[in-house]
């Protein structure tokens, strides 16, 4: 016999999931889902999607012993329940699990955790060749976690495209699966430009652009961080500095501090590429004359070096659809804007 209060518990937790779930809210889901566990009769099987779920959001906020865990515990119920759906996703989870620890670990301990990645999406994909009975939501998960695998691990950007193709296209058959869907195109756009093949960044721009995504959640913050890396390749400079701070902005209000370290080094990237633009490639009047002019002075200096020998020509540039003299100008004036933070920064120190 259950009690009630421990019934509604589980209720509570099947209901408000989703709405938790889209607000990105996983100590919300945390709470809920150890009150739900609290019911000593819960069949095996709610125990251990309920565990998963646990893990997952453990797993977001980035305390891995917990996931491990809860992931460890859901595959020991999945097994009991005789679900290999369950026992598939608990598999897959503990393999992402044991894939962000070998990241953060170097020699021996990186390799354990590899090899305990490799050996968990092994089992699972074990488990969807032997069994049929395996949703389309779970085999995607699978192959997308393989990828990852691959992609973060292995370094083997082919098979990780493969792998996440297989899982967006199982991903589109389902509804309510948007949020798969984008981070899966996502892995798949960034494997293929840090294979170092030659690719289309514009192409891969604007399929990046068209993802329906809410800027203020991790999968917004990390759409924004693959779009200034692509606009990058592309040479346009400004959007991807652009792009890349008002993103910043949502990863510090949300305590995203990974996102944070991964957009700040963009930042860092993009920002100190003028300074060495200057120094390597230009040697112009307007060079000089944010160099030498006093702090008070050398902007309305540069700004008047801009407007005679850069603005008239640029314009000229713009209407022969001189593209590369476009992008080569562009580049001269992010330099001014370097020298400047540069200039001011070192006399006021």
């Amino acid at each position: 016999m259950l009690y009630a209060g421990e019934v509604n518990y589980l209720t509570q937790f099947c209901q408000e999931y989703q709405a938790l779930k889209a607000s990105e809210n996983w100590q919300g889901i945390i709470d809920l889902g150890l009150k739900a566990l609290g019911n000593s009769r819960m069949i095996e099987k709610n125990s251990a999607l309920i565990q998963n779920r646990l893990a997952s959001c453990y797993y977001y906020l980035g305390d891995h012993d917990e996931a491990l865990k809860y992931a460890n515990n859901a595959y020991k119920s999945a097994v009991q329940a005789n679900d290999n759906g369950l026992k598939a996703r608990s598999l897959y989870l503990s393999s992402a699990i044991y894939r962000m620890l070998a990241l953060k670990t170097a020699g021996k301990k990186r390799k354990k955790y590899e090899d305990c990645s490799q050996v968990n999406i092994n089992a699972a994909l074990k488990l969807l060749r032997d069994h049929s009975d395996i949703s389309n939501v779970v085999k995607a998960k699978v192959y997308f976690n393989d990828g990852a695998l691959k992609h973060d691990l292995m370094k083997d950007f082919d098979a990780a495209i493969e792998r996440y193709s297989q899982a967006e296209e199982l991903f589109k058959k389902e509804e309510l699966c948007d949020d798969d869907i984008n981070r899966t195109i996502m892995r798949r756009i960034r494997a293929d430009v840090e294979s170092g093949k030659k690719i289309q960044p514009d192409k891969l721009i604007s399929e990046v652009q068209a993802l329906n995504i809410d800027k203020e959640t991790k999968t917004g913050v990390h759409q924004s961080l693959l779009l200034s890396k692509l606009l990058i390749e592309c040479e346009k400079i400004y959007e991807a500095l652009i792009c890349a701070k008002e993103s910043l902005e949502v990863a510090k209000n949300k305590s995203m501090s990974t996102e944070v370290r991964m957009l700040n080094k963009v930042i860092y990237s993009i920002e100190g590429g003028y300074c060495k633009t200057v120094n390597q490639q230009y040697s112009s009047e307007a060079k000089r004359a944010v160099i030498t002019q006093q702090p008070q002075s050398f902007l309305s200096e540069a700004e008047r070096v801009l407007d005679q020998a850069i603005n008239q020509d640029q314009e000229v540039a713009k209407n022969k659809s001189m593209s590369t003299e476009v992008r080569m100008l562009n580049k001269v004036i992010y330099s001014i804007e370097g020298d400047y933070c540069k200039t001011v920064n070192q006399q006021y120190s």
